[in-house]
């Protein structure tokens, strides 16, 4: 993720959400997406599935050859779900990061 955040030529939109009264981090949502550069779509798609063993809750989805991703982790006391899209010459995937300690939370509602 950290290489997409950096890399000029990768869409990124980031959200951050906190506490309207104490400012406490709650949220961050990261999406990317990465066209025409095969070399670091590999890099996405090598990560997700190096991570799927050490996720909770896997959802993969297969269709005419492209796997689509939904992975989700709690490390610590962050939650953190990933999905990843994988369409022709475009890969999209978002990570958002719960730091909420009293919710959990299902990817559709994350947004």
């Amino acid at each position: 993720m950290q290489k997409c955040k950096s890399d000029k030529s990768v869409d990124k939109s980031i959200v951050t959400k906190r506490d309207p009264k104490t400012k406490e981090l709650q949220k961050i949502i990261s999406s990317f997406t990465i066209e025409d550069n095969p070399t670091l779509q590999q890099e996405v798609k090598t990560a997700f599935e190096q991570d799927k063993e050490d996720a909770y809750q896997v959802i993969e989805n297969e269709s005419n050859g492209k796997m689509d991703y939904f992975i989700r982790f709690s490390k610590a006391n962050v939650k953190v779900s990933y999905s990843m899209d994988s369409r022709d010459t475009k890969l999209s995937f978002t990570v958002i990061e719960n730091f909420d300690k009293g919710t959990d939370f299902e990817f559709g509602n994350d947004m």
